[in-house]
């Protein structure tokens, strides 16, 4: 299925710079599937997260990683949709 605009999906992510604890707000259109995939600033992937269909508040624990500004990518049926970075300071 695809996704044509952000507004198909509302992705929000906060706080901004976070201590560990992110939320994540989104929209999944039904018959999708989608991750939340956590990139080091060198590239080297670090974590990913499903992404449950609907309209989802959700909480990720990177709490475990070192303090950093980290780029996210959501990806939806393997597509790239949304991009950003986060910054880590536990």
């Amino acid at each position: 299925m695809p996704v044509n605009n952000l507004a198909d999906f509302a992705l929000k992510l906060y706080p901004n710079p976070t201590n560990g604890l992110v939320n994540l707000q989104y929209t999944l259109p039904d018959k999708a599937k989608g991750e939340i995939l956590l990139f080091s600033i060198d590239g080297k992937q670090v974590g990913t997260f499903d992404l449950d269909k609907g309209t989802n508040p959700t909480v990720l624990d990177i709490s475990y990683l070192p303090n950093g500004l980290y780029l996210y990518k959501m990806t939806i049926n393997d597509k790239h949709e949304a991009s950003g970075r986060v910054s880590l300071m536990n």
